[in-house]
């Protein structure tokens, strides 16, 4: 059953990686990318936090969003 957590979580992290790819930004640099894995930091540290601070979060939860959407929208690399 964890797997369909981190399933749905990474197919959901992945959708909004490839979103942010298709922002039309042309440079030699890959902000995007760094932009991508910057927000991806943040909301893995917020998750994190507030997962420490509260014992109620279900195991299934933190595997959703810490595994799934903040894995699939970090490593998910796409090369247009």
């Amino acid at each position: 059953m964890n797997f369909l957590y981190v399933g749905l979580g990474g197919a959901l992290g992945a959708i909004s990686r490839y979103a942010i790819s298709l922002i039309p930004v042309k440079t030699q640099f890959p902000i995007l990318t760094l932009v991508t894995n910057i927000i991806g930091a943040i909301i893995i540290g917020f998750i994190v936090g507030v997962a420490s601070s509260r014992k109620d979060i279900s195991p299934n939860t933190l595997l959703f969003w810490k595994t799934g959407v903040c894995g699939g929208l970090t490593l998910f690399q796409h090369f247009p």
